[in-house]
């Protein structure tokens, strides 16, 4: 099966297409996942984060020690309770974030503008609202509906693939467009699109972007959707093949050798 470039040239600005300058006219699944355009998506923004910081030596380095002196401190889910009460937007708020954390108030500022610095450069390099036009393009393009609460099919006649995934989530910014490029492909499943925060919640989603597969018999098996498009497509893949005989709750685990379905565990 090979799609139409006709879907790529409509909704890819200069940037994109020069992301994808591997894929021919008509281009395959094959084409697809040797191009990554995922993975050349993470080197573009790798790439202008460490040309900011090499463009700006000793803010870098005082960043680093910043946040390298405060990580230790994450762990503790008391302290970030404390820290959740106040605002980075504000002096009163970044002042006592710096108190909790114990740091200066002017460290962290400095840090605060450096991650601000950082990441004007990268969506200069990856524009973020670029990335959401082309994903609501091709997401309409490949045929993807949207799903929730009060859609969604009380009986399925086969297994229905959703992601759970939202405009304001920086990996699912990264990793739509890809995923809409693999579902024209992809016929084992429906595919479905969720950006409902609570009934995501109650789908017992507590973070994104994430797939579940849903599957007539009742059964659901959760994954993460990994980190390339070979990735991706290789999970999308798994879960309906190894969920299909699944039944209940559960999530897809794999290590280097293989992959299964356990028990899914519940977060309190």
């Amino acid at each position: 099966m090979a799609l139409d470039i006709e879907l790529v040239e409509v909704v890819f600005s200069k940037k994109e297409r020069a992301m994808l300058t591997k894929l021919p006219r008509g281009y395959t699944l094959d084409d697809l996942l040797k191009a990554d355009p995922l993975t050349a998506l993470y080197a573009t923004i790798e790439a202008a984060e460490k040309n900011y910081a090499e463009a700006n030596p000793e803010h870098a380095s005082r960043y680093q020690a910043t946040v390298e002196e405060i990580s230790a401190k994450y762990e503790d889910p008391e302290l970030e309770k404390k820290v959740a009460q106040h605002s980075w937007a504000t002096e009163d708020g970044v002042r006592a974030i710096a108190f909790l954390y114990e740091v200066t108030a002017e460290r962290l500022k400095q840090a605060l503008e450096f991650t601000k610095g950082q990441h004007a450069a990268v969506d200069k390099a990856v524009n973020e609202k670029t990335l959401i036009r082309s994903w609501h393009a091709l997401k309409r393009k490949a045929g993807i509906k949207d799903v929730g609460e009060k859609d969604f099919p009380k009986m399925l006649e086969r297994p229905m693939l959703v992601l759970f995934s939202a405009d304001w989530c920086g990996p699912c910014r990264m990793m739509r467009p890809t995923f809409a490029r693999l579902v024209p492909f992809f016929d084992k499943a429906d595919v479905r699109y969720c950006h409902e925060d609570e009934w995501r919640r109650g789908q017992g989603v507590h973070f994104i972007p994430q797939f579940i597969a849903y599957f007539p018999n009742g059964a659901k098996v959760s994954s993460e959707v990994g980190g390339n498009t070979c990735e991706i497509w290789d999970t999308m893949n798994k879960l309906i093949r190894l969920g299909a005989s699944w039944t209940g709750e559960g999530e897809l685990v794999c290590d280097k050798y293989s992959c299964a379905i356990v028990p899914k565990i519940t977060q309190q």
